[in-house]
């Protein structure tokens, strides 16, 4: 058993979602492959758009597959992550990437970076 992994799975049990944090490191795109073979609620990432159009075209194709709702693109976005949580599936929501706006400035990697 992963560690940590009873508390997601006695949220589901409750039908309850949770919002899980996770890296820009790579991790998002095959975090629904890895969960979806564990039998986790389904993962809908939340994310910044992608500001860069070459990086944005490589991302389509994790579009097509995962379920991606871009928080800069609409402010009614959240409350499609309220429904999200309300139908006891999980939020992803990558903690280290700094797009702007109120950040902490905090250690990674040896060095400080903005979260």
């Amino acid at each position: 058993m992963t560690l940590g992994q009873e508390h997601i799975f006695a949220l589901q049990e409750q039908k309850r979602g949770a919002v899980v944090v996770t890296g820009h490191l790579g991790f998002w795109q095959i975090a629904p492959i890895l969960m979806q073979r564990k039998s986790y609620p389904p993962l809908t990432m939340a994310m910044a758009e992608e500001p860069n159009q070459g990086t944005a075209e490589w991302e389509r194709q994790f579009r097509e597959k995962f379920k991606i709702v871009y928080t800069t693109r609409s402010p009614f976005a959240t409350l499609e992550l309220a429904n999200v949580l309300r139908r006891g599936e999980l939020v992803g929501m990558q903690m280290d990437r700094f797009a702007g706006g109120p950040h902490l400035m905090l250690p990674f990697c040896g060095k400080p970076a903005p979260f």
